[in-house]
């Protein structure tokens, strides 16, 4: 069948990845084992998975097979971006948003299905949701709310091709398999998920074909238990027959702060896909895209954790340094930390300057 436009802007990496899964649909095309892909940070991962979406939704519509997808995530931002693009980049909008109205973007609301147990509290929860809204907005779905026209009725969603949703939604959602019956499966942050939530998943989807992405250097899974805290896509990755595929090019930060990345965590096997004149300084020509600042004092332990003062007044004296540049507003700029405790330390020091209230500073979970 000819390619589909959906792959036009896809690097020659994502494309192997899209082609491998449409192969599913094609005569002998399965090998009865997870296809396991390993993405490195900025390689274009969601946006593959919305491609790879569109490409089977075109080749079965092309047969009038009514099978569907589920698209499965850790977390409701990457459920969310991936259907972003699926928005913004194909104008594909075949998908059922499972889960809370509270959690998820607010753009996706019109075709989010609840987990509430009946109609009616659905709709409360949606129309309580709605208040983060524009009016203009907020008016238009609150008519749909009051016309019956959402929440979605079972029989509007569940003819969607997609379904996407996070571990915990499927997990909770009181769906039976016929209801929720989905042969092909896209598990997203697979790396941050413990196998048991994997296969749960999986066996209530009544899975034929699964595709599991993840990037093994970046969070494991949140598990005590020590065979837990070791992916599924790592145990797969080394076992014969396994099918693998990789995404190794990143196309978000400066060549050189890849290099440094590639360096500690990669084994110097990450590859840029852009220039250091793609990602010029936004503090001026000749400013280093990686610097670093050495700060004195000692850290004071907070618990279980710990937090340096000293070193949250640097932060903030720097960040007033940038931001006096001219060319940066402070919501361009974020502060990351290891710990909680520090995180709090730093806020605090930068909003002590009220010019600098937007900057966004956080822990390194809260970023990812």
């Amino acid at each position: 069948m000819q390619e589909g436009t959906e792959l036009a802007d896809l690097s020659a990496e994502q494309r192997q990845v899209v082609h491998h899964l449409t192969s599913w649909l094609h005569p002998g095309g399965s090998n009865n084992v997870p296809t396991l892909l390993r993405g490195v940070f900025g390689s274009g991962k969601s946006r593959t998975l919305a491609a790879c979406i569109v490409s089977l939704d075109r080749l079965l519509r092309a047969r009038r097979d009514t099978r569907r997808i589920l698209l499965l995530c850790q977390t409701n931002v990457a459920v969310d971006t991936v259907l972003h693009h699926l928005l913004s980049h194909f104008g594909w909008d075949d998908f059922a948003r499972l889960g809370s109205f509270r959690s998820v973007d607010p753009e996706l609301l019109y075709r989010t299905v609840s987990l509430m147990s009946s109609r009616p509290a659905a709709a409360k929860e949606l129309s309580d949701a709605l208040q983060r809204r524009p009016p203009e907005v907020r008016q238009a779905l609150q008519s749909a709310i009051d016309h019956g026209l959402l929440p979605p009725k079972p029989t509007a969603w569940r003819r969607r091709r997609l379904v996407a949703a996070t571990t915990a939604a499927l997990e909770s959602a009181d769906l039976s398999p016929d209801v929720l019956s989905c042969p092909f499966v896209l598990v997203d942050e697979a790396t941050q998920l413990t196998e048991p939530a994997i296969f749960y998943a999986l066996q209530k989807a009544r899975a034929e074909e699964v595709l599991l992405v993840g990037d093994p250097r970046q969070l494991p899974p949140r598990a005590v238990h020590a065979p837990l805290q070791l992916s599924a896509l790592e145990r797969l990755w080394d076992q014969k027959g396994a099918c693998r595929l990789e995404l190794a090019t990143q196309f978000r930060c400066h060549p050189c702060i890849a290099g440094f990345c590639s360096s500690l965590f990669y084994g110097g096997a990450l590859k840029s896909g852009i220039t250091a004149e793609d990602r010029t300084s936004g503090l001026g020509p000749g400013a280093a895209p990686l610097a670093v600042v050495l700060s004195e004092g000692p850290e004071t332990r907070v618990g279980q954790s710990f937090r340096h003062d000293a070193e949250a007044q640097l932060c903030s004296s720097w960040l007033k340094r940038a931001s006096s540049c001219g060319r940066l507003q402070p919501k361009d700029f974020g502060v990351i930390c290891l710990y909680r405790p520090h995180a709090d330390a730093c806020g605090r020091a930068v909003r002590s300057s009220g010019a600098l209230k937007d900057v966004e500073v956080a822990t390194v979970d809260a970023f990812q």
